[in-house]
């Protein structure tokens, strides 16, 4: 009988040695370029104002400015405070936005009446699922929609002025 044993099993890793260590080195800076924080290649200007609705501060609504034309960058968002005053900040978390034209969104759910949750709105379930409902036209809610416009100077601006009305026409200042 012919004795049969595994000649690989008995010699050396020498050939899987070299691809173990260029596994370690590759999971190595995975893990460690994970952890950096991304930031925006082009330059930012600050941009902040404030929201009306009817004359009176619009607390608690949220704010997307999407970069239309030309304009390059990601854009940015903020959440009104109680006075309706805003800062704009990238989806990195920097502060401002890239010089050029945005369409602007401006949104605020709100709970129907019969309703009392203590679940904070999001805008991302879907209608069925989401309890909260848009408080605020499509003209200045809905992504397609919105007719509100502002125009970012490369100094930035802190007068972004959004006067929205619950009726009738609404205005973007710079």
């Amino acid at each position: 009988m012919k004795d049969v044993t595994n000649d690989r099993a008995a010699r050396p890793l020498r050939a899987t040695a070299p691809a173990l260590a260029l596994w370690c080195l590759g999971v190595g800076v995975g893990v460690v370029g994970c952890g950096e924080k991304q930031t925006s290649v082009v330059a930012l200007a600050p941009v902040a104002g404030k929201v009306t609705l009817d004359e009176k501060p619009l607390a608690e609504a949220v704010v997307e400015f999407i970069p239309t034309g030309d304009t390059q960058g990601q854009g940015g968002a903020a959440t009104t405070n109680d006075e309706g005053q805003f800062k704009v900040t990238t989806p990195f978390g920097e502060e401002g936005l890239t010089a050029g034209d945005y369409k602007v969104i401006v949104s605020k759910l709100v709970l129907p009446p019969d309703l009392h949750f203590d679940v904070p709105p999001d805008k991302n379930l879907p209608p069925a699922d989401n309890p909260y409902q848009e408080s605020l036209p499509p003209k200045y809610s809905d992504r397609l929609n919105s007719t509100l416009t502002i125009k970012v100077a490369p100094s930035g601006s802190d007068k972004v002025s959004l006067t929205l009305r619950s009726r009738g026409n609404s205005s973007s200042k710079k």
